[in-house]
């Protein structure tokens, strides 16, 4: 609470994004470990099948992940610094994006360019603030 004022510290945004049938990679027996990461970071689940030979020799791995992909955008407020961190997870991509953002920047065509990328429209959003943590100071902090 500041002077009266209540203050929103933080907004989350959930929801899912569904396609018509699962994603399936076809990963060669090197590159298992780096999938599962990637998979792993961006907080998907999957299956993970491995395909062998006659001989017994693991050919390549099958890597399943479901229709249904966990999405989320966040928006951290620094009220010392007036700054807002928004994160973008699985967005636009398999993987987590922080924007650092000044408090008054946030108008209502950032909020609908926001709208856009989250519908697949435009990215126009990720070109309006600098990465967070890229101009010396760590993000969130």
């Amino acid at each position: 609470m500041s002077q009266g004022v209540s203050l929103l510290d933080e907004i989350n945004i959930y929801y899912e994004i569904v396609v018509a049938k699962a994603l399936t990679i076809e990963v060669a027996p090197g590159g298992v470990a780096l999938a599962d990461k990637v998979l792993d970071d961006a907080g998907l689940q999957y299956t993970s099948r491995r395909v062998e030979d006659a001989a017994g020799t693991v050919r390549k791995c099958v890597i399943s992940v479901p229709p249904a992909i966990p999405s989320n955008v966040s928006f951290r407020a620094d009220y010392q610094t007036g700054h807002v961190t928004v994160t973008l997870v699985n967005v636009d991509r398999f993987d987590r994006v922080s924007l650092e953002f000044h408090s008054t920047s946030i108008d209502e065509p950032v909020l609908e360019d926001l709208v856009r990328l989250i519908l697949g429209r435009d990215a126009a959003f990720l070109r309006r603030a600098p990465l967070a943590g890229i101009h010396g100071r760590p993000p969130g902090s």
